[in-house]
């Protein structure tokens, strides 16, 4: 029992209170450490006075003769705050007091992170707890910190968490940065040019990705202008050299220049050719041009021409709204999937027996 019962009025009833909301939201339980505010009027920020303790109990408070008189109020054990940091950490220490108090629930400002000192304590790792596995404890055991006093504690200020509390909490000499990185601005304008690098960097690769396809696209249109010129002049040897024509037109370009090269269609075009070559329609865009790119390697077939394309967008329906299109593929290609087969409609069921008719309807 904590000694300020003691002096508690006896015609006064106390129960324990699992938990209190703090003004910042946060679940306050028995044993937490806490910042509370001093202050004679809590609600005014002109005049709080924060100050570190720990939760000891959380009572409400009943009237006996009257059971309509309720009053919650918390236990406190207060933090005496050093001046000097922690060697080792650089944060601001605590030491706990002998000193209780009594506070109201709209005095609980927030919760804090509160560490064991167990530098200066010299803590050991000595203390066996048994595991616990599928709810049930075995026979292996972990090592758990055996503290050596309940005295010396370090206030984290590290957590971003609360942190507008904790800063009005401490003296100016605590706050600030705990470690130092030399000149700040130099680290801003060192972060600032990596970025800029790096966007940079993204932007020439995109722009020399694009200007590769377009030259891509330039010298393949032009080799096909030569190519047409070269048969309007001698249409004679069309016959003739079309197999090595071909194959040449084909094998002179890589599969990545062929990609580009099918890349620039749409999934209409592109689907046009497959059921040209009677290849699957189904998948992607990018499974759309990989086919094309496996028949026109393994054929040693021509890319197609502008004509060629011209004359498939023509060919082309145009989808509806929805997304299907406007006329039924009654021929499907060689590898594309059939159309969904319509089940027939169950019979219904007719009534039987003496007085029934010929209606359709379903006896329960």
């Amino acid at each position: 029992i904590s000694p300020i019962l003691v002096l508690m009025p006896p015609q006064f009833m106390y129960s324990p209170v699992k938990s209190i909301v703090a003004q910042s939201g946060d679940v306050v339980e028995q044993g937490n450490s806490i910042v509370y505010n001093t202050s004679e009027n809590p609600t005014s920020p002109e005049y709080s006075k924060y100050q570190f303790a720990r939760v000891v109990e959380l009572l409400c408070c009943t009237n006996t003769n009257d059971p309509s008189d309720t009053t919650y109020f918390a236990i406190l054990q207060r933090f005496s705050l050093a001046s000097t940091r922690h060697p080792i950490l650089g944060m601001p220490q605590l030491a706990l007091d002998t000193e209780f108090c009594l506070c109201e629930p709209q005095k609980l400002v927030c919760s804090v992170n509160v560490q064991h000192d167990c530098s200066q304590g010299r803590c050991t790792l000595t203390h066996k707890i048994p595991i616990r596995q599928e709810r049930e404890l075995t026979e292996r055991c972990r090592l758990e910190v055996c503290h050596s006093d309940d005295s010396r504690y370090i206030l984290n200020v590290q957590a971003l968490h609360n942190s507008k509390y904790i800063d009005k909490s401490l003296p100016t000499e605590l706050r600030g940065a705990l470690v130092q990185l030399g000149d700040r601005n130099e680290i801003l304008k060192q972060g600032a040019d990596n970025v800029r690098n790096k966007k940079a960097q993204k932007d020439a690769n995109r722009q020399a990705t694009k200007a590769a396809k377009d030259a891509f696209t330039r010298t393949l249109e032009a080799s096909m202008v030569r190519e047409r010129d070269t048969r309007a002049e001698d249409p004679g040897d069309d016959t003739e050299h079309a197999g090595t024509s071909a194959q040449a037109t084909t094998e002179g370009s890589t599969p990545l220049e062929q990609s580009l090269y099918f890349s620039q269609y749409t999934v209409e075009i592109l689907k046009g050719l497959c059921r040209k070559h009677k290849l699957v329609l189904s998948g992607a865009k990018r499974q759309l041009i990989d086919r094309l790119v496996d028949l026109y390697r393994s054929k040693g077939l021509p890319l197609p021409t502008h004509e060629e394309i011209e004359q498939l967008k023509i060919d082309t329906p145009a989808p509806h709204i929805n997304g299907a299109s406007s006329t039924l593929e009654h021929n499907n290609p060689e590898g594309s999937e059939p159309p969904a087969k319509r089940r027939r409609p169950l019979p219904k069921a007719r009534p039987t027996g003496p007085g029934s008719d010929n209606s359709d309807v379903i006896r329960l």
